[in-house]
Formats: structure tokens, C-alpha cells, sequence
């Protein structure tokens, strides 16, 4: 049974990096599948819930593979590769009508990974969960922003060399944010 859900979000992956994605249907899917819409609708109720399921799944399986002494800086990397060897499938769901399923699940999938790692950098400091939250916040909007221009350009740019002047230009700032945080709470 896992094996046929698998199988079907790996076909809308393959046709995702064929075609946009108001141009995929559940026949298309079935069809390369090799499976019966009955079996479809078994695992997924229509094709917006099969695109959030495999984001998810997707998005999951970064999160799994980022090590907690990583940095924001490789985390941000990581989710950059992710987006760099899926640019085609990205675009076109970026491109498509629902292109704010892509960015409401890059932010939190950002905002789950940048938190947790203030988070655990900050939690001997004394700073409030509102003020990581504020902090994590405010990085999530400045790296997906960045995404967001990134794909809005085509996704013609090098992706490590966007990281790599990114945080360099922050360099510094949430160690400065924190500091700022904690005088405004005394």
C-alpha cells in the first residue's frame, strides 16, 4: 500500500518536471502509474491534496537530513540544493495557480528549521519564544524572499554563490538581533 502512494507521488514528480501543473491530471497520473482512479482517490482526495503530500513528504526529508550542529547558513544551503536539483518541478508549480502552496510550505519548512536552530542557540540566553520567533521570522522572509526572486529570474543564478553572499552580507546580524532582544526584555 505505501509502495502505490510512493509511486504515485513520484509519477507527479515526473510529470511535474515535464509540464506546469494546471496541465497535470489525475488520468495523466494514473495512466503513468498504471493504476485505477479508484486507487488514486484511495491515498488522495484531488490533485491539490497529492501536490501538499508531496511537498510535505518532500520537505520532511530535508528536514531529516539537516544535522543539528548545522549553522542557519548550511541549513539554508540545503534547502537551496533542494530547490536547485527540483528547479524544473518548482517552477512550474510556482508558475502555475497554485503558486501559494509554494510559498506557504518553503516558509515553513524555513521557519521550522531556522527556529529550532536559534532556538537551540539561544537557549541559555534567556530570550522569550515571541522574541525567537520574531528573529526566526524575520530570516525566513529575507531567505525565502530571496528564493522567490530567485525562481521569479528563472532560477538562472548560482545557488551556492547566492548563499555564500547572503551570509556574508548577515554575517554578524542575528548575533546583533539577539543582543538587541535581550536588552529590550531587562
Amino acid at each position: 500500500m505505501r509502495f502505490t502512494k510512493t509511486a504515485i507521488m513520484n509519477s507527479f514528480k515526473q510529470l511535474l518536471s515535464k509540464k506546469s501543473f494546471e496541465k497535470i491530471t489525475v488520468k495523466d497520473i494514473v495512466e503513468d502509474c498504471g493504476i485505477n482512479r479508484k486507487t488514486f482517490y484511495y491515498y488522495f482526495d484531488d490533485i491539490y491534496d497529492l501536490l501538499e503530500k508531496t511537498f510535505r513528504k518532500s520537505f520532511e526529508e530535508i528536514l531529516e537530513s539537516l544535522k543539528p550542529e548545522m549553522s542557519v547558513e548550511e541549513r539554508t544551503k540545503a534547502f537551496f540544493d533542494f530547490a536547485q536539483e527540483n528547479k524544473i518541478t518548482i517552477y512550474h508549480i510556482y508558475n502555475s495557480t497554485d503558486k501559494k502552496t509554494v510559498e506557504k510550505y518553503l516558509c515553513n519548512i524555513f521557519q521550522e528549521s531556522i527556529s529550532g536552530r536559534i532556538k537551540e542557540d539561544c537557549s541559555d540566553m534567556g530570550l522569550s519564544d515571541f522574541d525567537v520567533e520574531l528573529i526566526s521570522s524575520a530570516f525566513v522572509n529575507i531567505f525565502t524572499g530571496v528564493i522567490f526572486n530567485w525562481i521569479d529570474d528563472g532560477m538562472k543564478s548560482n545557488v551556492s554563490e547566492i548563499v555564500g553572499r547572503l551570509t556574508a552580507i548577515l554575517d554578524g546580524i542575528p548575533k546583533h538581533m539577539v543582543e538587541n532582544a535581550l536588552k529590550k526584555q531587562n
